[in-house]
């Protein structure tokens, strides 16, 4: 990832008045996680004014941070030697119990932001639902796009899950059912939320337009892809077991390893 300086209100005024390069603007903003979609945007459209650019804000964010995250290295990994039959397990049962208090969003967010193209969802921030540009997306078909989305209670997709190549949606459950477990990790990254990651080891999962498409997990500055979704959680599962919020978590998924 491109090393940055930070930005305040003033700098970006500088940039507006040609006092300072854009592409410093834009090496900020297109790694950088921005928790206001209003704020960013304007910052995005500073870019737009200075650089003589007529697409729209979103679109100029996603086309740098795509290419920020076909900058990063990567590699295949196929799949894992860890059976998934414990995770499964283990996700499943908490999930009767869990009222997802903490992360329902975040799987709300990750739903969508999957299923919209990243020009449109890119200056959302990562765990925020994009309701307005769903809404604009899907048109008339947005409450039934949606509804399965918000109504549909995690333990059922789970018990629903077919654990195969294209289970985007039971990749995320798992997910966001191990953050309600262990107080927020992994750290999930859809899309061009990818490019401002900060959290490592992470699981990412990315469309077709970004590095070809698939799931992984992000690790020392790597991004490796799992042929199934499942296999890049217990991936991260195995990466992630010294970290004293998942080692409880990895020893039930793990039991033959040595998680000491």
């Amino acid at each position: 990832m491109s090393a940055t300086r930070d930005f305040t209100a003033l700098d970006v005024l500088a940039v507006a008045a040609g006092e300072v390069p854009a592409g410093e603007l834009v090496d900020f903003l297109k790694t950088h996680d921005i928790k206001d979609e209003p704020v960013e945007t304007e910052c995005w459209k500073v870019v737009c004014t200075v650089q003589s650019l007529d697409d729209p804000a979103a679109t100029v964010a996603a086309r740098h941070r795509i290419s920020e995250i076909e900058s990063m290295p990567r590699t295949t990994a196929g799949s894992t030697h860890h059976d998934i039959a414990n995770l499964i397990t283990l996700v499943q049962t908490y999930a009767i119990k869990c009222a997802y208090s903490s992360y329902a969003d975040s799987y709300v967010a990750a739903m969508l932001k999957a299923m919209l193209p990243p020009e449109i969802s890119a200056l959302v921030p990562r765990d925020l639902p994009p309701y307005p540009h769903a809404a604009t997306h899907f048109g008339a078909d947005c409450n039934e796009v949606m509804r399965p989305i918000l109504k549909t209670p995690l333990r059922s997709v789970l018990s629903h899950a077919t654990w195969d190549k294209k289970d985007l949606q039971g990749f995320f459950a798992v997910a966001i059912t191990l953050r309600e477990l262990t107080g927020g990790l992994p750290t999930v990254y859809v899309n061009t939320d990818l490019a401002a990651a900060t959290s490592e080891p992470a699981v990412f999962a990315l469309c077709h337009s970004i590095c070809g498409g698939g799931c992984g997990v992000s690790a020392n500055g790597k991004l490796v892809f799992y042929d199934n979704p499942i296999h890049a959680i217990i991936a991260w599962v195995d990466l992630a077991k010294a970290d004293p919020r998942v080692k409880e978590t990895a020893d039930k998924i793990l039991p033959c390893q040595n998680n000491h």
